[in-house]
């Protein structure tokens, strides 16, 4: 039951082991999958970027023109 007294007390205070709720936004379909594959890349494959890097190095490397910089390039990765 209101008495229509308006209180000055602050609002409790929140316990420690509360959290803030973030503002939450609505996302795309294909900007959710990009976001959530990122972050199971991160999270789970962490090498995968280096991985892809020494990929494309041994590809150019199958091209005789470019044989001796991927050989270099795969020296200074390992």
């Amino acid at each position: 039951m209101s008495t229509g007294v308006v209180s000055n007390m602050p609002p409790p205070a929140r316990r420690s082991g509360q959290k803030r709720q973030r503002e939450q936004t609505l996302l795309e379909e294909d900007e959710w999958t990009d976001r959530i594959e990122a972050i199971i890349q991160r999270d789970f494959f962490p090498d995968l970027p280096k991985l892809q890097n020494k990929l494309e190095w041994l590809q150019v490397g199958a091209e005789p023109q470019h044989r001796l910089t991927a050989a270099i390039a795969l020296e200074e990765v390992h």
